[in-house]
Formats: structure tokens, sequence, C-alpha cells
């Protein structure tokens, strides 16, 4: 596929989402009640699966990660449609692991959710910034015209040193 533009709105939209939702979790403009709270945590949950797709170029491989029945759909944006050029971004074990963690909660009804709710862990805690700041930071550098492209992001990103 041809290096494209065409989706940098999409792909701003998962980071600044990302980034905002973060941001709202650790200073909450209010007090939530549960099921507002529950509905953040699946979204950022969902925004994480999304960019860890894209950034990784496509799903962890069958090798590092339980083998799923989903082949790569190369309708999906991957991070090298973007930059250019082609990237091998390999995928940290805590990275597979709260990935692992995201198909269970935002993309499959499963009995795993109940062994997750059990760790008292929620998304986009300081752990999960760990992961994806520095993920947002790297796909600035390789993207030319990042800023441009990933306006929301942009103005986002200083929020998170």
């Amino acid at each position: 596929m041809p290096r494209t533009t065409t989706f940098a709105k999409d792909v701003d939209n998962e980071m600044a989402l990302l980034l905002a939702i973060a941001v709202e979790r650790a200073h909450p403009c209010l007090p939530y009640p549960p099921h507002v709270v529950a509905a953040l945590e699946t979204a950022y949950c969902t925004h994480f699966r999304a960019f860890m797709e894209f950034v990784h170029n496509g799903r962890p491989s069958p090798s590092t990660y339980p083998p799923t029945s989903a082949k790569q759909n190369r309708k999906d944006i991957l991070l090298n449609d973007l930059a250019g050029k082609s990237l091998t971004v390999p995928w940290t074990r805590h990275e597979l692991r709260r990935f692992a963690a995201a198909d269970k909660l935002g993309a499959h009804l499963s009995r795993g959710r109940a062994l997750r709710r059990r760790t008292k862990r929620y998304w986009g805690d300081a752990s999960d910034h760990s992961l994806i700041v520095p993920r947002i930071k790297e796909t600035f550098q390789h993207v030319p015209a990042a800023k441009q492209l990933f306006p929301r992001t942009a103005k986002l990103l200083p929020l998170f040193p």
C-alpha cells in the first residue's frame, strides 16, 4: 500500500483519545458514577488495542501471542503507511500482556474478564502511560510532518513529559 496521509485523522483520533482519557482518569472533572468509569476504561482499552496494532504494524505474531483466527486485515492503517518506510517495532512483554487484556475487555465477551477485574488495575494508569507515551513519541519521530498530521495529539503530548 502506498504511503498515504489520508488516514492521519483517524490515527490522530486514536492517540489523542488515549491521552485525553488518561488525563481525565488521573484528574476527573466530575465525580463519575461507576458505569461512566467503566465506559471510560473500556474506551481507553479499545483505543489502546487499536493504537498498539497500528504502531506495531499489525497484531502480535502467533509465536508471541495466543493464536487467533483473525488474520491481518490489509485495510488496517499501519505505522508503515504513514512513515513512508518499512519499520519493525518489536512488542515488549508488557505490551503483549496489556494487548491480551484489551482483547478480553474490548473485543470479546470472555471468561478472561473476571480474572482481569480481580487485578484491581484500571485502564489508563501510569503503567499504561509508560507504554503509550513513548510509542506516540516514536510515531511523531517516524512520521514526516507529524505535528501537522496529528494536531490533537500534538496539543496533548506536552501533558506527558
